[in-house]
């Protein structure tokens, strides 16, 4: 059974609004014609354009296009007002629905053009909508966003904060390397990042090394001399960068980053002139009198009086929106450091035109308590060393639990260094969200003047910020996205999906695989089973956040689930083999049992469901051999501690709270936070955005995320498999996951193969296993089944009925008849 045509509007189009005609006379009591600006809005009566205003006339022109993307959209909503100096009036409107000849025209990737009329006799206006399919210069370059892919960049991932003296829990992989022949050495100078080549100058296996994440951001912000930029969901000026050991830098050889958090660091960088702007958001509860931390602890008002008649200059921003409930509920959730560094060497060696060029780090960790996290991902073998340096522990999952005694919450999380000239599209980014929502001149000239310091010779032109010639087969393409609205840029007019679009364009694109790592996972609700969407219509709470949203379905639209099915099915009928990964937290962070926390278990069962069933349909329909979990697997990650020898039990006693049980079981999730997909070893997103509408629509929480790919690494290159950097990330972090020792299962090269899905569920079905047996025992590996079962119907249900250590908590999830859908979806 194929997934249906979709009713609705997806993808990216461009809409031109020309002119309007016959417009009512609104003025000197309706004797003298209006000033009328047009507003265009989608079905969530979201924003998507605001037209300049036309003076005195019934016939305006306007000529203004916007580039939209939609997911699901049922109509697009035309409103005419009239400027007026009190409050504007609404003269005329219009909607075009989905079955619309226009818009089916659209739908059948074909303009439309032509007078709509508008609701007001012999008033009409002139629209263009053209669907966009152009394809930029490289073959996975995402078109149809707001920026272009840039070449010449590299990129380095990070698989979590810290690797150190844990480097031999990882597998040896090699991966392809080398240096174009008509280019001598190919990429600019930089000595701590050197690439092997061979005699010929001709690609050659280089062992792929993972690298520490936090010291290089250490390195990196000592570094500066212009600028640094900080985006966070939460910034903890407490928490030291280094722990393990400590790394020495030229000119700051008597400090210890061992002993210096980052608020001090920050503080002494500004000392020397150096620019330092931090964008946090604003956590509504972080106040004085609830408490500097915030209900979820972004410490967003202990941040800004950290720096307080300092030269360090930090705003915290709410999620502006129209709806008080909305900038409660919703967040600036980016993450990401921008700054200067040492330029690199010109190709033939010469010094560069200037002595600096930018970096940036971006992704999911977040520069707070409890994101430092090493590949054995300890409960408690660390809790007295540098592991919680700096008063670090963390625990959101369990009640009462005290560092000296409780397990920590372990951490999953992908990060990445971006160097080359997507960094500028960052600094765009900043300066238009800065520049949005601060209210002050003041606050818009502490901004660094980039401009002024180009012409000046002190930091590097767009065009000369290049990493190496795009032959050399190291090259990586890189690229933005966005999830983000006019509410909190000035480079927006409505709504930017380009994080929606891009994963889109990865999932179509794939070939072999796709592995995606995320903090949540739900969409695709219109296939959801029709008496769940029943059930939330007849709730009461549903109908009347419908009314306000202005969206009558449920609120997980997204399409990336679907997308997923729709590339297996298309496996399917080619008869080639292809596989999907996905690994998510056993339960999202805080307590499982809680109605909130139920609800998103319920979304993403229900997302599970979906597939699975769409999945097996299609088998059965086409007469295939299988099963649906020979195509598409769901994992999770967790450990368990036992005692060991000798080893003192914590003293925390019987009872029948989380915290007991967790004490008595010795075991613990490791919670997924990453934000990432990769596919085929070819192409990779990295960023802040969860996989629902939250993240997703624009209009929600404020989102950032890359995509990345070596073009010259390419599994087009007549070689079994892409064989970058990217591939060797991805053995590296599944060798983390399944433990694989020093050397990963050649299975692993081949995750399409049944062979690879068949080990790997093995090895994660024995893990679950383990780590939910009633007496505790060493886990296997990290990775885990998550825990459902898929019957030869299709049919999905869960292994048992509770999350282990967690009365109360199904693992089926529950609807709540009291949080609106849009803030767990």
């Amino acid at each position: 059974m194929a997934v249906p045509a979709p009713e609705c509007l997806n993808g990216c189009f461009q809409i031109t609004v020309h002119q309007a005609k016959n417009l009512p006379k609104t003025d000197n009591m309706g004797f003298s014609a209006g000033d009328p600006y047009l507003i265009l809005k989608d079905c969530r009566k979201n924003q998507l354009l605001k037209t300049a205003t036309v003076r005195k006339s019934t016939d305006p022109k306007w000529n203004e296009t916007v580039l939209v993307s939609v997911v699901e959209c049922s109509k697009f909503i035309f409103q005419v007002y009239d400027q007026d100096p009190t409050a504007d009036d609404l003269m005329c409107d219009t909607t075009l629905d989905a079955d619309s000849k226009m818009l089916k025209q659209v739908q059948n990737n074909q303009t439309a053009e032509g007078w709509v009329p508008l609701n007001r006799r012999g008033a009409e206006v002139f629209i263009t909508i053209r669907p966009c399919y152009h394809q930029q210069k490289g073959h996975l370059d995402v078109h149809n966003t707001r920026f272009q892919a840039h070449p010449g960049c590299r990129i380095t991932l990070f698989q979590c904060a810290h690797i150190g003296s844990e480097r031999n829990y990882l597998p040896t992989v090699n991966v392809l390397s080398g240096v174009h022949p008509g280019h001598g050495k190919g990429l600019y100078a930089a000595p701590s990042q050197a690439f092997h080549q061979d005699d010929n100058n001709t690609a050659c296996p280089r062992e792929y090394v993972p690298r520490n994440c936090w010291e290089e951001l250490y390195v990196s912000i000592l570094e500066a001399q212009e600028v640094i930029y900080i985006v966070g969901w939460s910034v903890n000026v407490e928490i030291p960068l280094l722990r393990e050991h400590d790394v020495k830098v030229r000119g700051y050889e008597n400090i210890d980053g061992r002993n210096i958090s980052l608020g001090d660091l920050l503080k002494m960088k500004s000392q020397e002139g150096v620019c330092i702007c931090i964008m946090v958001w604003r956590e509504a509860t972080s106040n004085a009198t609830l408490g500097m931390d915030g209900v979820v602890g972004t410490f967003s008002e202990q941040t800004r009086a950290f720096f307080a008649k300092t030269k360090v200059v930090v705003k915290t921003f709410l999620r502006l929106n129209e709806s008080s409930l909305h900038m409660v509920a919703f967040t600036h959730h980016q993450k990401y450091v921008v700054c200067d560094a040492p330029a690199l060497l010109t190709p033939n060696g010469t010094p560069p035109r200037a002595p600096r060029r930018l970096i940036a780090f971006l992704g999911g960790i977040d520069l707070t308590k409890g994101r430092f996290e090493t590949p054995r991902k300890h409960l408690y073998g660390k809790n007295d060393s540098w592991y919680l340096s700096g008063n670090d522990y963390y625990q959101n999952c369990v009640v009462g639990a005290e560092w000296n005694r409780d397990a920590r919450q372990p951490w999953q999380d992908i990060h990445a260094k971006i160097e080359g000239p997507m960094a500028r599209d960052l600094i765009t980014n900043f300066t238009e969200r800065w520049e949005k929502q601060t209210t002050s001149q003041g606050s818009r000239d502490a901004l660094y003047p980039f401009a002024q310091k180009i012409e000046q010779g002190r930091v590097l032109r767009v065009e000369d910020d290049v990493i190496s010639d795009p032959a050399h087969p190291e090259a990586w393409h890189a690229q933005l996205f966005r999830s983000i609205d006019h509410h909190s840029s000035s480079g927006v007019n409505g709504v930017e999906g380009g994080i929606h679009n891009a994963y889109e364009h990865a999932i179509t694109k794939a070939k072999r695989f796709i592995y995606v790592e995320n903090q949540y996972f739900m969409g695709g609700s219109k296939e959801w089973d029709k008496a769940v969407k029943e059930s939330k219509r007849a709730n009461w709470l549903h109908k009347v956040q419908a009314v306000l949203s202005g969206a009558d379905e449920l609120q997980a639209v997204n399409r990336v689930p679907l997308l997923l099915v729709q590339r297996i099915l298309k496996a399917i009928d080619e008869k080639k083999p292809f596989a999907v990964y996905v690994c998510i937290p056993l339960f999202p962070e805080g307590l499982p049992e809680t109605a909130a926390m139920q609800e998103v278990i319920y979304w993403e069962f229900r997302t599970m469901e979906m597939m699975y069933r769409i999945i097996t349909d299609h088998l059965n329909v086409r007469r295939m051999p299988g099963k649906a979990t020979d195509y598409l697997n769901f994992f999770c990650l967790g450990t368990r501690e036992p005692l060991g020898p000798g080893q003192p039990d914590p003293g925390i006693g019987q009872g029948k709270t989380r915290r007991h049980y967790v004490a008595a079981s010795r075991r613990h999730m490791i919670y997924v936070h990453s934000k990432m997909l990769i596919a085929d070893d070819d192409y990779i997103i990295v960023g802040s955005a969860n996989i629902n509408d939250r993240s997703m629509a624009g209009d929600r929480d404020t989102e950032i995320a890359f995509g990345a790919y070596q073009p010259n690494q390419s599994r087009d290159k007549n070689v079994p498999y892409a064989n970058g950097s990217i591939h060797g990330f991805r053995l590296c972090l599944w060798g983390e996951h399944l433990n694989e020792g020093n050397k990963v299962n050649d299975l692993l090269y081949y995750p399409e193969s049944k062979e690879c899905v068949d080990y790997i569920n093995q090895k994660a079905g024995r893990s679950w296993q383990q780590h939910a047996a009633q007496h505790p025992m060493q886990q296997d590996c990290h990775l885990m089944k998550w825990p459902i079962v898929v019957r030869e119907d299709g049919s999905v249900h869960s292994i048992m009925k509770e999350f282990p250590d967690a009365p109360g908590a199904l693992i089926t999830g529950a609807e709540s008849q009291s949080i609106p859908d849009f803030m767990t979806s």
